[in-house]
């Protein structure tokens, strides 16, 4: 908690100054915090300073998804970040969240199938699950729900298991 303050307290002053590294700590202390809002915001800077890193730009990518901004213009982003990286499974996650979002359901599973073998964290498996649930795979999808915790994944990755039934929201 301590740290996450002074992290806070610090980007408010001026998020310029923090290095690579310190950013990428404040990031993985908010994603940690399950505050998907401000992990957005610091990818959004980081993706503005440092365009080369492909994977800052995949971060805020998939977490601008998820709050909501405009799924078609970020599709085409996560299109164009995973054709330099087409084999980097996180990047295919978030063209799959993408495929989704834009009522893609069978494109999204085709996506998450290009994963192959590798495994899902919580927030992936949720993905799944919902993708499965969209595509009328109701039974595989609820096996892949099964066991997901809400404190492992964001909010609105919860958030989307419930929206599509598989999970009761409060």
């Amino acid at each position: 908690d301590v740290s996450l303050q002074a992290f806070q307290a610090a980007w408010l002053l001026d998020p310029s100054t923090f290095n690579l590294f310190q950013a990428n700590q404040f990031l993985q202390i908010s994603l940690s915090s399950r505050n998907t809002k401000e992990a957005q915001k610091i990818t959004g800077e980081l993706n503005r300073r440092h365009p080369d890193k492909f994977g800052n730009a995949n971060n805020h990518c998939y977490l601008s998804l998820l709050i909501g901004k405009d799924p078609e213009a970020l599709e085409k982003e996560a299109l164009r970040i995973v054709q330099v990286f087409p084999g980097n499974p996180s990047f295919l996650s978030t063209v799959a969240l993408a495929k989704l979002l834009t009522n893609q359901p069978a494109e999204a599973l085709a996506v998450m199938n290009q994963r192959g073998p590798t495994p899902l964290i919580h927030g992936e498996r949720a993905l799944l699950a919902v993708i499965l649930q969209a595509a009328g795979n109701i039974e595989d999808a609820q096996k892949v729900a099964r066991g997901l915790q809400e404190q492992r994944m964001l909010p609105e990755e919860w958030a989307l298991l419930g929206k599509y039934g598989l999970i009761k929201s409060d």
